[in-house]
């Protein structure tokens, strides 16, 4: 995804430059290759920005519950309101994806994703709300 991202945003500078070479003048080239870079840049800057999003995150374990840093935002979240834990492995084709799956005491759910062993994470939540 990041590559493909990266790929986008130099495609839509190259397109430009091909565009002044086969153009008669200057304002005839930017007419015709700006609206594809604007394209481009916007559609690889949110990949990239998703990329983003999913590398700068960290859980940070506390002794009464443990906050989950984003780059969106912090949620802090107490053992004493988790009600269950899943550890859940999404496969997709060519790779896979790990979660961290909360049912909270009030009945919403949230998810922590992305990180580098999920798995760690979960046992640690489960020894702390005990026998559910």
């Amino acid at each position: 995804m990041i590559y493909v991202g990266l790929l986008l945003v130099v495609a839509g500078v190259a397109n430009v430059v091909s565009a002044l070479k086969s153009a008669s003048g200057l304002v005839e080239g930017l007419t015709m290759g700006v609206p594809l870079l604007l394209i481009c840049w916007a559609i690889g800057g949110l990949m990239l920005f998703v990329c983003a999003a999913r590398w700068r995150q960290q859980v940070t374990i506390f002794e009464r519950g443990f906050r989950h840093q984003k780059l969106t935002g912090n949620r802090l979240i107490r053992f004493a309101d988790i009600a269950c834990v899943d550890h859940v492995i999404t496969r997709y084709k060519s790779s896979y994806r790990r979660h961290v799956r909360l049912e909270l005491t009030n009945g919403k759910r949230y998810s922590v994703s992305d990180l580098t062993d999920t798995e760690t994470l979960a046992n640690i939540i489960r020894r702390a709300i005990g026998p559910s």
